[in-house]
C-alpha cells in the first residue's frame, strides 16, 4: 500500500489525510516506510500515521511533530498484526507532503496455508485445506454448453477477496467439458465464504411450504411435482454441503406455472459465525440474477419469487412470508435434523 498526504504550504493549513484498507489472513509483521518533504512553516509541520482495526482500536502510530525548538518521534503499538481487515491512516501538519508505505508479504510471519480451489467458468470455490498425501472430492455444477474448470493451489486464499495473483502455489492443467442438456428454465445456485459451516437451498412449488412435499431441500432432492409421466417438469437438488462454501445447485428444467420461490436457510454454523452467502439464479439459460446477503445461524432469507407461464420463466416478487412458512413451528426452528457423521458429499 502507498499513501500520499499533500500537506499543502504554510499559507493553506492543514492536516490533509489519506488512508486505505487492507486484509491479512494469518500473524505476521508488517513494515511500514516513510518520506516527507516540504517547506518549514512557522510552528510545527510533520504527520501521523495511524492503524487501526474496524472496531476502531489502535494498533501501532507513529507521531512525528517538528517544532520551532523541538523535535518529537513517538512510536507505540505493534506492527505484529493478527489476522484481521484494518485501516491505514496518514495525516500531514503544514506544510509537508508525506509518503507512507506498507509491506505485507504473504510468508513475512506466521505460516502460510495452502488452500485447495476449485475454479470453474470464473468462479472460485474453496475445498479444503490442501495437505500432502490427502485425497479430495468437490462437486462440480456444470452448465449447458462450455466449461472449464482447473484446479489451484492458493495460499491463505480469502472467498471474499476472491484470488490474489501471487499467493497461486500451483494450478493444473484446464479440463474442458461441454454439456448438452435440455434447456433448463430455472437454476439457483448457492455459494457462501466460511468454511465448517452449512447454509441450505430451497425452491418452493406455487402455492407451497417450507420443510415440506412441495419444498425441493436437502430432505426432499427429487421431488414430483408434475406429472407423474416425465421428469423435466421435477426440480432437483445436486447434494447437501454440510462443510461450508457450497455451491448447492437446484434445477427445474420445464417447470409448470406458477409462482415459485427461492429461499436460503442458514442450517447451522457449527459455531463459525455469520456467513456471507451469494445466490445466482438463471432463468431460461439467458436471464441472469445475483443476490448476496451475510446471514446468521438459523436466518432464513426470501431471495426471489419466479413466475413461470407457457414454459418461460420471469423474475417475480415472492409471496408473502407467512404463506411460506406454512406454520409457527417450522419458523421457529421445528425443522429436520441433519446426521453430519454421515458421507452424503
Amino acid at each position: 500500500i502507498n499513501l500520499h498526504a499533500d500537506g499543502g504550504s504554510c499559507m493553506s493549513p492543514g492536516p490533509w489525510n489519506d488512508a486505505d484498507t487492507f486484509s491479512i489472513g494469518f500473524t505476521q509483521t508488517v513494515h511500514e516506510s516513510h518520506h516527507n518533504y516540504g517547506v518549514m512553516c512557522f510552528g510545527d509541520w510533520g504527520f501521523e500515521i495511524t492503524i487501526k482495526d474496524m472496531s476502531g482500536t489502535l494498533m501501532y502510530c507513529r507521531y512525528v511533530d517538528h517544532g520551532m525548538h523541538i523535535s518529537i518521534d513517538t512510536t507505540y503499538g505493534s506492527l505484529e498484526l493478527p489476522p484481521g481487515t484494518y485501516i491505514i491512516n496518514v495525516s500531514t501538519i503544514t506544510g509537508t507532503d508525506t509518503y507512507v508505505t506498507l509491506t505485507y508479504t504473504p510468508g513475512g510471519g506466521g505460516v502460510v496455508a495452502s488452500d485447495l480451489v476449485v475454479y470453474h467458468n470464473g468462479n472460485l470455490y474453496p475445498v479444503s485445506d490442501a495437505n500432502p498425501g490427502e485425497t479430495y472430492s468437490h462437486v462440480v455444477d456444470l452448465v449447458r454448453g462450455g466449461n472449464v474448470i482447473r484446479i489451484l493451489i492458493i495460499g491463505n486464499f480469502d472467498p471474499a477477496a476472491q484470488i490474489d495473483i501471487a499467493n497461486i502455489f500451483g494450478v493444473s492443467d484446464p479440463i474442458e467439458l461441454v454439456c448438452n442438456t435440455d434447456e433448463i428454465a430455472i437454476r439457483a445456485v448457492l455459494s457462501w465464504q466460511i468454511d465448517n459451516s452449512d447454509v441450505d437451498l430451497h425452491l418452493i412449488a406455487p402455492g407451497g411450504n417450507y420443510f415440506s412435499l412441495t419444498d425441493c431441500y436437502f430432505g426432499n432432492r427429487n421431488p414430483d411435482w408434475g406429472d407423474s409421466a416425465g421428469t423435466l417438469d421435477n426440480p432437483m437438488l445436486d447434494h447437501d454441503n454440510t462443510s461450508g462454501y457450497g455451491p448447492e445447485t437446484i434445477v427445474l428444467p420445464l417447470p409448470a406455472n406458477g409462482l415459485y420461490t427461492v429461499l436460503i436457510h442458514y442450517y447451522s454454523d457449527h459455531g463459525g459465525g455469520n456467513a456471507p452467502s451469494n445466490v445466482v439464479v438463471t432463468l431460461n439459460e439467458s436471464t441472469q440474477r445475483s443476490y448476496a446477503r451475510t446471514l446468521t445461524n438459523a436466518q432464513i432469507w426470501i431471495v426471489t419469487g419466479i413466475n413461470v407461464s407457457g414454459g418461460e420463466a420471469y423474475f417475480a416478487s415472492p409471496p408473502d412470508s407467512s404463506s411460506l412458512m406454512g406454520s409457527a413451528a417450522v419458523f421457529y426452528g421445528d425443522y429436520p435434523t441433519k446426521d453430519y457423521s454421515s458421507t452424503e458429499e
